[in-house]
């Protein structure tokens, strides 16, 4: 009985902790304490990584990076890392040049942020989602909204808000074709 009712509760994604709030402190979120179920079973405290703050890539975070993705409405990708190189997945997959994944690297890395008080107008909160992923760790989560004057509005997971200068949308297409594509 007791491994059905844990497999019940794997299936339904039911933990300890099923509604966990986003923390912005950077430091790791924990329950409370460990306690014991109805079974008798011992839990213990959930460690969730935190939250990602970063509006630029870092010399070191590119170091370790395994994973791109790239969303919006109409189309998604995911860029892996593996031992032959960057690979799209996907029935479009291919491999991708890595002269077009070092170009998308740096134009992360030279973005420059300004703080603001902006929300997204129309209650979207994006129009391009772009993630860096370090293994199961996210690096980057950015969440674009409208563009104004050049300067894309950014959302992060924390809810902060930025103006941000110097993304190249079109390094960062959710269309397979533009990563599969030659380099150019």
């Amino acid at each position: 009985m007791k491994a059905a009712w844990a497999a019940v509760v794997l299936t339904l994604g039911w933990g300890c902790n099923p509604n966990p709030k986003p923390h912005g402190s950077g430091a790791p979120a924990t329950s409370a304490s460990a306690h014991t179920d109805e079974e008798g079973d011992v839990h213990s405290p959930q460690v969730r990584p935190p939250v990602p703050t970063a509006t630029a890539l870092s010399a070191p975070a590119r170091a370790q990076l395994t994973a791109l993705r790239v969303s919006a409405h109409q189309g998604s990708v995911i860029i892996r890392k593996g031992e032959m190189g960057w690979v799209l997945a996907g029935p479009q997959g291919c491999t991708v040049a890595k002269a077009r994944v070092e170009l998308a690297l740096d134009n992360l890395s030279a973005l420059q942020a300004v703080s603001t008080t902006e929300r997204p107008a129309d209650g979207s909160v994006f129009e391009l989602q772009i993630v860096v992923e370090s293994g199961d760790e996210r690096t980057l989560h950015f969440d674009i909204a409208g563009r104004q004057d050049g300067r894309d509005l950014l959302q992060l997971p924390n809810e902060a808000t930025y103006r941000l200068q110097g993304l190249d949308r079109k390094l960062w297409s959710p269309d397979p074709r533009a990563w599969c594509a030659p380099a150019q």
